[in-house]
């Protein structure tokens, strides 16, 4: 095995570690911060508060609606498009020449 086939391999280890961990983090974290900010500009959600707000995300992760997976991955989706960003800024900024 090459050296660099080690580093994909770590790379691409690292990259899934990085994307469970920002969607344990969008699962727990992420409901709770709209909950609030749902609390403080509408007012309270309609059912026994926060515990029926996640149950009601969970059942809709857990039938694959697309609009709670899309909540539970945007800190993981953020990440990607500042990456992408990054990435544009940098290749925008060197010459096509490379000079």
């Amino acid at each position: 095995m090459s050296i660099q086939e080690i580093l994909q391999k770590s790379a691409v280890r690292n990259e899934a570690m990085l994307l469970v961990g920002l969607l344990i983090f969008g699962i727990i974290c992420i409901p709770g911060a709209v909950y609030l900010v749902g609390q403080l500009i509408f007012g309270d959600f309609a059912g026994d508060g926060f515990r029926d707000f996640f149950a009601s995300i969970s059942t809709k992760l857990l039938a694959a609606d697309g609009a709670a997976w899309l909540l539970v991955a945007s800190p993981y989706l953020v990440l990607q498009c500042l990456r992408l960003t990054r990435y544009t800024w940098r290749r925008i900024g060197t010459p096509p020449d490379g000079k």
